[in-house]
């Protein structure tokens, strides 16, 4: 985890994930990491994740088959590198 905060699954086991935390999902098991709804009546929090697949199994094509979302900008960018700060 990169910045933010959220929660991971694998299986039924749910589990609290924030920056500097490191998952490892055993093959074949059904998992993710879900952002945190923000509190009401407040914005919510962009959730940073660095994620690697081995083997690729077709993994990056199912994700390129999905709908593009807005570029990166320039809080993002500082968050991932701070050369862009």
């Amino acid at each position: 985890m990169l910045a933010g905060c959220g929660e991971g699954f694998a299986g039924s086991q749910r589990f609290a994930l924030s920056p500097g935390d490191v998952v490892v999902f055993p093959p074949g098991v059904v998992h993710g990491v879900d952002n945190l709804p923000a509190p009401p009546g407040q914005p919510g929090q962009r959730l940073y994740c660095l994620q690697c697949m081995l083997p690729n199994e077709a993994f990056v094509e199912y994700v390129q088959s999905g709908d593009w979302q807005e570029g990166l900008g320039r809080d993002d960018m500082c968050v991932l590198h701070p050369m862009f700060c």
